[in-house]
């Protein structure tokens, strides 16, 4: 007999794309039978609701502030509802308040379902996360929590009392404490699915990239996995440009900017380059970034999606690549418009008398100069000594 299938999975009730999954799960449990077993494993998305505000939203009073993060989290939750072709609905939407702040009942509540009555647990994860995504209860109180106890079919009395004694606590705290998280590059708070035998397959983003105000006479076309972190589209940015990447940047898209943590400035995950997948941003053909390097010189980037198409098998490796391009690079610390004199200059005297002091000082600078087969040679390690400088941010996270 085959081994069987486990596949585990990283959740919380009140996780949007988890109830878009349920048609996927439920088509593996058709096919795979008695070979698939499917566990639960909770992850607390929100520890504190405050993890996730912006600063506007903090900057409020604590009710005003999370009525105004739950209306956006709802906005974040209907754009779900195209993945899994389930409807969300979201009018009243009220999961937060401030005697409210964090989705961890709703995990506590599976663990105390898994105690009682651990044949109706799974049941009850499902109701509970229909009542949330769907109808749009407040299940971060108890009442709400033991109206779905009820209409599971679970005993009030059993349920009540794991919930409360401390069983269903140690319980939870177990899953938080998973082995497979460190392992498997997991921590509490972010979402994830262990998978045997079962691989979701990426796309593959063509990103046409222009460097603002040279009329367009610097720009690429990359290639990169829509599993691709923002922060390391920000790299290969930055490498395939020929930049020193020795100062902050930031990727916006859709009126969202995403960003580097800091010592000064909290930042939530949502808006952490570190954080958030090009997958994350639900693009399509058309949809437009911007990149904005070095906050002093403002050194600008628009980014526009030309093709989306599924990854082969196999060919992660392959990306980011370069397919087109032309300029050689951006020169830091000078502006757009000083830069497309230079430019304008190279074009009128047929060639260039310009030395890029910190970059290459013994070599002229011609724009003209750009080699894309090199560029290609050189990107991968490029972007890994990028990364290698950014990555003393992570530690603010």
């Amino acid at each position: 007999m085959e081994d069987k299938i486990i596949l585990t999975v990283f959740t919380d009730p009140m996780m949007g794309l988890s109830y878009e999954s349920e048609p996927i799960l439920e088509r593996l449990q058709r096919e795979y039978a008695e070979q698939l077993e499917i566990r639960y494993v909770m992850s607390v998305l929100v520890r504190d609701v405050s993890d996730f505000m912006t600063r506007s939203e903090q900057a409020m009073e604590p009710e005003a502030g999370i009525r105004a993060y739950c209306k956006r989290l709802a906005q974040i939750y209907k754009s779900e509802e195209s993945i899994g072709g389930l409807p969300i609905h979201m009018e009243g939407f009220c999961l937060f308040d401030a005697e409210h702040r964090s989705s961890r009942p709703l995990c506590l509540a599976y663990k105390a379902a898994q105690l009682a009555a651990p044949e109706k647990a799974d049941d009850f994860l499902t109701a509970l996360r229909h009542a949330t995504v769907l109808d749009c209860r407040p299940t971060s109180r108890e009442e709400e929590i033991l109206r779905i106890v009820r209409n599971t079919g679970i005993e009030e009395a059993s349920f009540t009392a794991h919930f409360h004694d401390g069983s269903a606590e140690a319980a939870l705290e177990q899953d938080l404490a998973y082995p497979a998280r460190q392992s498997n590059g997991i921590h509490e708070g972010r979402i994830g699915v262990l998978k045997k035998e079962c691989k979701i397959m990426a796309d593959v983003y063509t990103i046409k990239v222009v460097y603002t105000g040279c009329e367009d006479r610097i720009w690429r076309e990359l290639q990169i996995s829509s599993n691709a972190l923002l922060s390391q589209l920000g790299y290969t940015v930055l490498a395939t440009f020929d930049t020193l990447a020795y100062h902050l940047f930031s990727i916006s898209c859709d009126g969202d900017s995403y960003e580097l943590p800091d010592e000064d400035m909290e930042i939530s995950e949502t808006e952490c380059l570190f954080c958030v997948k090009l997958s994350d941003l639900n693009l399509k053909v058309g949809s437009k970034l911007e990149m904005v390097y070095d906050f002093g010189c403002e050194q600008e980037f628009s980014l526009e999606v030309v093709d989306i198409r599924p990854m082969k098998k196999g060919a992660g490796r392959a990306y980011p690549k370069i397919t087109a391009g032309a300029g050689l690079g951006i020169i830091d610390d000078m502006p757009a418009d000083e830069l497309l004199e230079l430019i304008q200059d190279i074009d009128k005297n047929g060639s260039s008398s310009f030395y890029y002091e910190a970059k290459r000082p013994e070599v002229v600078w011609d724009y003209r100069n750009y080699d894309m087969q090199l560029d290609n040679l050189l990107l991968k390690g490029e972007i890994e000594r990028i990364a290698e400088g950014y990555s003393a941010f992570e530690a603010y996270l």
